[in-house]
């Protein structure tokens, strides 16, 4: 990912490290602090709302819950959410102030009172999640892919009731993308 300017991108190294990096000087401007050794570790970034900028990680299987936010400047941890006991992929909602966590199920924060999140429950463990675009036909639609099903599931990211299954996979979908104008979904 970058941030909104293309000059930062944020990468995890084979010890579960995240950093960020100004692309246009190649170097490292900042190092997470991330206490333990995650095997899995996402990251996400805030496009848009209070805290914009914010560097979201995510580890796994940790006591003190799996997603953390990070400021990108000093590097170090200002929040850790309780949920998921494990997080595979992240994405934040186009305005900026929800967060969905694909673990188990789809964990739904509300940045604003992020203390307790809503479990929309899926069919098994996911993969990957990605909100919809803003004026967009994809619009306030959220995709969800992993587990068993080998299918994309959409929900309606005001409700939280499916809308549709995308099938066809013959095996597990680890990734989702929409196209710029938001009317495919690349899996």
């Amino acid at each position: 990912w970058s941030s909104t300017d293309a000059h930062q991108c944020a990468g995890v190294g084979l010890r579960g490290q995240p950093s960020i990096w100004d692309v246009q000087q190649q170097e490292q401007v900042a190092r997470l602090e991330h206490e333990d050794q995650a095997t899995q570790l996402c990251i996400g970034y805030k496009q848009a709302g209070e805290g914009a900028g914010v560097v979201l990680a995510t580890g796994n299987g940790s006591k003190e819950g799996p997603v953390r936010l990070y400021d990108i400047h000093s590097g170090k941890c200002t929040a850790k959410l309780k949920g998921p006991e494990v997080a595979y992929a992240l994405a934040w909602a186009p305005d900026g102030n929800r967060l969905a966590v694909a673990g188990q199920h789809l964990f739904v924060y509300d940045m604003r009172a992020p203390t307790a999140a809503l479990t929309v429950k899926t069919a098994g463990t996911l993969q990957s999640v990605v909100w919809g675009l803003e004026g967009t036909p994809s619009a306030g639609v959220v995709a969800v892919a992993g587990g068993t099903s080998h299918a994309v599931q959409l929900f309606d990211a005001a409700t939280w009731e499916a809308v549709g299954s995308l099938e066809g996979h013959t095996h597990a979908i680890r990734g989702l993308s929409w196209s710029s104008g938001g009317s495919q979904l690349a899996s």
